[in-house]
């Protein structure tokens, strides 16, 4: 199993009946390959970023460094004032 997760499966044969093992394989199974499915790349993909990032971390690489954080300017709107209405109508 991709991931060290060898330990869900375990545990599932391990702590449960025949037909509740069976239920529960085929619902981790369809999880996994609906996420597979949904996430950018597949499983395989992410783990592989997530290790990236971690081993730039542990580096003390930041991929953010460059960048200065600041608060966008904005505008308070209080629902049923003019100025809420007219946003709302523009949709933001």
């Amino acid at each position: 199993m991709c991931g060290y997760q060898e330990h869900i499966v375990e545990f599932i044969h391990k702590e449960m009946s025949s037909n509740s093992q069976s239920r529960k394989l085929k619902d981790l199974c369809a999880q996994i390959i609906k996420l597979n499915k949904v996430t950018p790349g597949g499983l395989k993909s992410y783990l592989d970023r997530g290790r990236d990032l971690l081993e730039k971390s542990a580096k003390g690489v930041n991929p953010f460094d460059k960048f200065k954080p600041e608060v966008p300017k904005g505008v308070f709107l209080k629902p049923g004032e003019k100025s809420f209405d007219d946003y709302e109508l523009l949709g933001v």
